[in-house]
């Protein structure tokens, strides 16, 4: 072979493995629809932070299972792109449903779980079933 048709079969290789996502790399619209999905999820849940915050402040104590259900819910069936639930000790549950078509968060849950500090509450991510690469906005730890 020619110098010239190595250097093709190796740009070639290069654009086939960009195309199909060697390397880790969000490059499918699934992918994108599922990273938009978890930042979403994750944005609205701020509010649901901050009243679970504001309640630990209040009372000093997370939100009993009456005070839990007048916070902020985003519920609904597993048709929308996601729920969410306050649950024991201010835990935060994110459920993803299907939305309008098949996507590969479905079923799959993320636990926002509080932590008091010395500053005031900090939130920690905690999944095992929701890929890391979907996960950006939020301190990484493993379901035990």
């Amino acid at each position: 072979m020619s110098d010239g048709v190595i250097v093709r079969l190796i740009i070639l290789l290069i654009f086939f493995a960009y195309l199909t996502g060697c390397g880790g790399s969000l490059t499918s619209d699934e992918d994108l629809d599922a990273l938009a999905r978890v930042k979403s999820a994750l944005a609205i849940s701020g509010e649901t932070k901050l009243a679970v915050t504001e309640y630990r402040a209040a009372f000093g104590r997370w939100p009993d299972e009456k005070s839990r259900e007048k916070l902020y819910q985003a519920n609904g069936d597993l048709s929308n792109p996601f729920q969410i639930h306050v649950r024991k000790y201010g835990k935060i549950e994110i459920i993803f449903g299907r939305g309008s078509r098949a996507h590969p968060l479905e079923g799959k849950r993320l636990m926002l779980v509080p932590a008091v500090v010395k500053e005031g509450v900090r939130w920690s991510c905690v999944t095992n079933d929701v890929p890391e690469k979907y996960l950006p906005d939020c301190v990484h730890q493993s379901a035990s």
